[in-house]
Formats: structure tokens, C-alpha cells, sequence
């Protein structure tokens, strides 16, 4: 069960992460603002 959250967390924590990275070269948010 914990291996399971901890893999959850890190899949959340990557995909902020590539939204934040992908934001700074496109203004994606930007766009939904």
C-alpha cells in the first residue's frame, strides 16, 4: 500500500513538475487565464 501512494506521489510530483516546465516555454496557463 505505501509502495503504491509513494509511486502516486512521485507521478503527481513529475507532472507538476513537466506542467511548470512546459508553462515556462509556452505560457500555457497563460493561455487559460
Amino acid at each position: 500500500m505505501m509502495i503504491c501512494l509513494l509511486w502516486i506521489s512521485v507521478a503527481i510530483l513529475v507532472v507538476i513538475h513537466w506542467i511548470y516546465k512546459v508553462n515556462k516555454d509556452y505560457n500555457i496557463l497563460a493561455f487559460f487565464a
